[in-house]
């Protein structure tokens, strides 16, 4: 481990020493510029990461609002088409309620607590376009 930090530390050190070269106002102390730097290069793993939809709903929401991605784009993803009679589990819901409803626009399944003939999501989207 210690080989590893000190081969990081020797490219930090480098690529500020290029970064400094090339930009004619260089003024960002050590402590910015490590940071900036690390916020570029995690930027595509934490999109990425705040996509992924096997995560608990909190945990999801954190990482969007971190990443900078959009609720709406993430949740609505197109789906295959649904079989008539199938019950699958309300997407809205904490609890395991299952449901044969879904929204019309996206194809998520709701439950009737929640059922506005299209989810939450895409009814807000409806009246804040």
């Amino acid at each position: 481990m210690v080989i590893f930090y000190a081969l990081l530390n020797m490219a930090e050190v480098y690529s500020q020493i290029i970064y400094a070269v090339n930009s004619k106002q260089y003024s960002v102390t050590r402590r910015l510029y490590l940071k900036n730097l690390a916020l570029e290069l995690s930027a595509q793993h934490l999109e990425r990461r705040s996509l992924e939809q096997n995560v608990p709903r909190a945990v999801r929401d954190r990482r969007q609002d971190y990443a900078g991605t959009s609720a709406n784009n993430a949740n609505i993803q197109p789906q295959e088409e649904v079989v008539p009679g199938t019950r699958k589990r309300c997407f809205s819901c904490v609890k395991d309620s299952k449901s044969r409803f879904f929204c019309q626009k996206c194809k998520k399944f709701v439950c009737l607590s929640h059922l506005k003939a299209w989810c939450p999501l895409c009814y807000d989207s409806l009246e804040n376009p």
